[in-house]
């Protein structure tokens, strides 16, 4: 997922963080379960699930391409 929620409730996207956010503690949006930033030289920076639970309600199994989409009309809007 490329969006969660801090600890003071604050929305953040993925790609707008630094390599120091990755020790901070995010909770996804949906389930409201602890995730993890995921932050390397290959792929997009994203957030992950520290367990592995059922939560497929917020954009978990969607492609870059359709994410990338979302947040472009969320930009434009």
């Amino acid at each position: 997922m490329l969006v969660a929620v801090t600890e003071n409730g604050r929305f953040v996207q993925a790609n707008e963080l630094t390599v120091q956010a990755k020790t901070k503690l995010y909770h996804c949006p949906a389930c409201k379960g602890a995730v993890r930033l995921k932050m390397g030289e290959v792929n997009l920076p994203y957030f992950a699930h520290v367990n592995l639970i059922e939560c497929d309600n917020f954009a978990e199994g969607e492609s870059a391409g359709h994410l990338t989409g979302k947040l472009a009309i969320r930009d434009y809007f």
